[in-house]
């Protein structure tokens, strides 16, 4: 008999998460190209108020690069973008995030 392992990550404030958080699953093999290192850097500078150039500019790393796994979080629903004029505003989704193995 094989056992389910499950692990809850969750992302944003308990408060958000009580008012309607959602929640996310993604295959247990996806969550280190979905989270890596670097992408948990980078969701612990998400703010909600900073562009990408300043989040790039605090992580001392290329915007490029920035924008290309903001991107990548988007997909997967963990963040969204919000404008602000013409700045687009990453912001965290408040929800959890379930893997099942």
């Amino acid at each position: 008999m094989t056992k389910n392992l499950e692990i809850g990550i969750r992302f944003g404030t308990v408060e958000g998460f009580i008012k309607g958080g959602k929640e996310v699953r993604v295959k247990a093999e996806a969550i280190p190209r979905i989270l890596s290192g670097e992408r948990i850097r980078l969701l612990g500078e998400i703010n909600g108020k900073d562009n990408i150039s300043e989040i790039s500019h605090r992580l001392n790393r290329r915007i490029e690069h920035v924008s290309r796994d903001l991107a990548l979080l988007k997909e997967h629903g963990i963040i969204r973008f919000e404008r602000k004029g013409r700045e687009k505003i990453p912001a965290v989704i408040d929800h959890e995030m379930v893997i099942r193995i």
